[in-house]
């Protein structure tokens, strides 16, 4: 009754947070006035604005053949073909949940499909990740240096902090490792008698894993610039690169899944910054997270429903999706 109660709560916690981001959302496209001019869009480049949804195919890409990369130094290559099953049926779980921590999914798909050892996907895992935080966290730092004013000394110091944390996580990865699986298996019974270790790659290995994250990244700002190119903004790369780094930070911060709200609002308020109308602003926003973000979580769910029927053929449903729940 316990674990049914904790599961309950979680559900009703993320469940509450999703409402939270959908309602900031909507009241940053009333209060930009958004809403009523709708002509915005009709003035699109919708030339531009295709490139630009093309750049998130990119963006796929680089993210399936990183983990395809991961897997071959792990022990067990798989085809371009089977990287992308696994890799888009997480952006599901992972999208829908505070911190992303439905990647794990990836995780178990590879232990059921593929006998990998837990440990090894939870350490592929890491490595995306880590390497995706700190790229984004230096990223953003880079405010300091093209002027900001008093409010952004809060992020930045979160920044800092988490790199610092960040720093220490994988310095002392087995022990924190082993502090989160016992609390797991004793209170959510998650992970079977396996010790989980993060099973360190060569540096030769992570400088790979490393540029494949640097390509995504920089295909993301890319395609934010053309967004934006589309309303008829030409923004300088390099600062709207920083400001986007900045509003993810604080969509991650604030642990709403997909930060939705808080991400769009962030980022609105910075183009407004680099003069951007504000309700154009908003309307970039808007666009690019729909052809990036809520693009992904619209296709990770068909692929995660298919992946769920494959793990219900084997008889062996590891249902990431009930956990997060």
């Amino acid at each position: 009754m316990d674990g049914f109660h904790t599961m309950n709560l979680r559900r009703l916690i993320y469940t509450t947070l999703a409402a939270l981001g959908i309602f900031l959302l909507i009241y940053f496209i009333y209060d930009s006035g958004l809403y009523q001019n709708p002509g915005i869009f009709v003035t699109i480049n919708f030339p531009f604005l295709l490139a630009a949804f093309f750049l998130t195919q990119v963006t796929i890409l680089l993210k399936i053949k990183r983990w395809q990369y991961l897997c071959g130094h792990y022990g067990v290559p798989i085809t371009f073909h089977e990287s992308m099953g696994i890799v888009i049926a997480s952006f599901f779980p992972a999208g829908i949940s505070p911190g992303r921590i439905g990647d794990i999914m990836k995780a178990d798909f590879m232990k059921v499909r593929y006998s990998l050892p837990f440990r090894d996907g939870i350490s592929m895992v890491f490595y995306e990740r880590i390497f995706e935080l700190i790229s984004i966290f230096l990223i953003a730092a880079g405010v300091l240096f093209i002027g900001f004013s008093a409010k952004y000394y809060i992020i930045l110091e979160f920044t800092l902090f988490l790199l610092i944390f960040l720093g220490i996580m994988y310095l002392f990865s087995d022990r924190f490792i082993q502090f989160f699986q016992n609390l797991a298996r004793k209170k959510f019974r998650t992970f079977d008698t396996e010790e989980i270790k993060i099973r360190k790659i060569s540096p030769f290995t992570a400088f790979n894993v490393f540029l494949y994250t640097i390509f995504a990244l920089a295909s993301e700002f890319v395609r934010l610039w053309l967004v934006a190119y589309s309303f008829g903004y030409s923004l300088q790369i390099i600062h709207l690169s920083i400001f986007f780094s900045l509003a993810v930070l604080i969509g991650l911060i604030s642990q709403i899944p997909l930060g939705i709200g808080i991400t769009e609002g962030s980022l609105a308020i910075f183009l407004a910054e680099m003069g951007v109308p504000t309700e154009n602003a908003v309307g970039i926003a808007v666009i690019d997270r729909a052809i990036s973000m809520y693009f992904v979580i619209i296709i990770g769910f068909f692929y995660y429903h298919r992946m769920r029927t494959y793990y219900m053929n084997e008889r062996e449903s590891i249902d990431n999706y009930s956990r997060i729940q």
